[in-house]
């Protein structure tokens, strides 16, 4: 009976632990990834290894596998040499047959290496998780994503830069601009701030304390939503 897909990676990471790569293969959406101590991405705010993942893009299937695990090697060595460059590790060309969990592996390494791992996380990966993840792109699945929002809003108009930009990355021709959005801030006029009679008014209207100790810190200095928790 032919070993399966779980099985052969389970072998080849016995063999990486006796050598004492310190990487392993991880098999995700079909995807085959490495797994050890590396080096923080470029732009990330960490200053010492952790544990991270590093793209193949091998399929899982037994020559990608192998494949998978002479690379294993291959990076194991970089690290030891002090020579572990993340750029050689960010794919210039992506196949048109790319999954989205394969192209996002490969996008997030090149998007942290030019700027930050927390905009990755804020911008990028809260709109990408709607895209289905073991299918191609497509512009149907793109028009969904930005239908989650409404138009001329500021989640709208994020879910469309992190759109674009992935888009490009992908080199794929997908056309989006009909679904941007004209959403701009309002500018601040004298008659959106209330008087200090009206927030008067309306702080007496508070009957329970604690809310009406909370509008009034937040009316007497500015306060952030989250800042009232700290002080």
């Amino acid at each position: 009976m032919a070993k399966s897909i779980e099985q052969l990676i389970d072998e080849a990471n016995i063999r990486l632990r006796a050598g004492k790569t310190g990487l392993v293969i991880e098999l995700r959406r079909n995807c085959l990834s490495l797994r050890g101590i590396l080096p923080p991405k470029p732009g990330s705010d960490r200053t010492e290894p952790y544990q991270q993942r590093v793209p193949t893009g091998y399929r899982g299937n037994p020559a990608g596998i192998q494949l998978a695990e002479a690379d294993a090697r291959a990076v194991s060595a970089k690290l030891v040499r002090r020579e572990f460059n993340w750029a050689d590790h960010i794919s210039i060309f992506v196949p048109e047959t790319a999954t989205v969990a394969e192209l996002l592996e490969r996008f997030e390494v090149d998007y942290c290496s030019r700027f930050s791992a927390t905009s990755w996380r804020t911008y990028c990966a809260a709109a990408y998780k709607w895209l289905p993840q073991d299918q191609s792109l497509t512009s149907k699945e793109f028009i969904k994503v930005l239908n989650r929002h409404k138009q001329d809003t500021s989640s709208r108009q994020k879910s469309w830069n992190a759109t674009n930009v992935l888009i490009k990355f992908a080199n794929v021709e997908i056309d989006i601009s009909s679904y941007r959005t004209t959403y701009s801030r309002k500018p601040l006029n004298s008659k959106d701030i209330p008087t200090d009679e009206e927030i008067s008014y309306w702080h007496k209207k508070i009957l329970n304390k604690q809310w009406q100790y909370a509008f009034g810190v937040f009316a007497t200095y500015g306060l952030r939503n989250h800042e009232l928790f700290y002080i």
